[in-house]
């Protein structure tokens, strides 16, 4: 089975677990790898920090500090995600996320009307993103390493 790593966020990790189960070649792939997939959750006070961005960064490298190479999602709310986007010139685009030790997927973003998983450019794609948009990071993550 895939090591999912969740964190202080056990129900971030049992959404990505379920994802995993319903989609077994990814997993399979990430199994044989023995790359883990790592859940660090966003401290939701940084809210109305015009800095939210740069405090998902600092999030992000204390988890790759502790885990090293994975597949790493943030858990956020998506009110304060959004909140965070519309203060971009781009509202359409995310700021990158640097991951030096594995990659950075994206964001499950969590809200009153459920649940939704936006890329790491910060497109939507709903509660059930395609397992090719996981498959495409992990390729470019194993590239130097073939």
């Amino acid at each position: 089975m895939t090591r999912v790593i969740d964190g202080s966020d056990p129900v971030a990790g049992s959404l990505v677990r379920d994802y995993l189960n319903g989609a077994p070649a990814l997993a399979a792939r990430l199994e044989e790898s023995g790359i883990p997939v790592v859940v660090f959750v966003s401290n939701d006070r940084w809210d109305d920090s015009p800095d939210y961005f740069k405090q998902m960064q600092r999030g992000l490298d204390a988890a790759i500090a502790k885990h090293g190479r994975a597949v790493y999602v943030a858990r956020t709310t998506a009110g304060y995600l959004l909140k965070a986007a519309r203060r971009l010139a781009d509202r359409r685009v995310f700021p990158p996320l640097a991951c030096a030790h594995g990659v950075f997927v994206g964001y499950i973003a969590v809200g009153e009307g459920g649940l939704v998983f936006f890329d790491a450019t910060g497109k939507d794609w709903g509660v059930r993103p395609p397992s090719t948009l996981f498959e495409a990071a992990i390729s470019g993550m194993m590239a130097p390493y073939r």
